[in-house]
């Protein structure tokens, strides 16, 4: 009988322990002020999922005509190969006959290329 007494104190004091620490986590947390340029540090600003062909061009500060002859011609160049790099040509997606890019992977084409066309102008192999 004891036993069970004890046992059942600890389990008390274990559980409004338990609620006290949340409630000073919660009171904390209220506190903390999360600016814009840290929001944007961690990923959290409400950029778009997707880009449209200009909204792509406007991030890679090309002209969007060469970024559509860059995507015309590397699809034709990447069509003919049996196999290749994931980043070796300009990623995008079609969705209801418009191209669209996503912000990551042509950060990762970029840095693709900068990494394994060192001295090619990227330019020159889509024209």
């Amino acid at each position: 009988m004891k036993d069970n007494m004890i046992k059942l104190l600890m389990t008390m004091i274990i559980g409004l322990s338990f609620i006290i620490g949340c409630w000073i986590l919660s009171k904390s947390v209220e506190n903390i002020d999360v600016s814009e340029e840290d929001t944007q540090e961690i990923g959290l600003n409400e950029e778009k999922a997707l880009m449209s062909e200009t909204e792509a061009a406007n991030y890679l500060n090309i002209p969007l005509d060469d970024l559509k002859r860059m995507v015309v011609k590397s699809e034709a160049i990447r069509t003919q190969r049996g196999s290749y790099d994931t980043f070796e040509y300009v990623p995008f997606m079609i969705i209801e006959g418009k191209k669209y890019f996503d912000r990551l992977q042509l950060d990762k084409w970029i840095e693709y290329n900068m990494l394994h066309g060192r001295g090619t102008d990227l330019y020159s192999l889509y024209r």
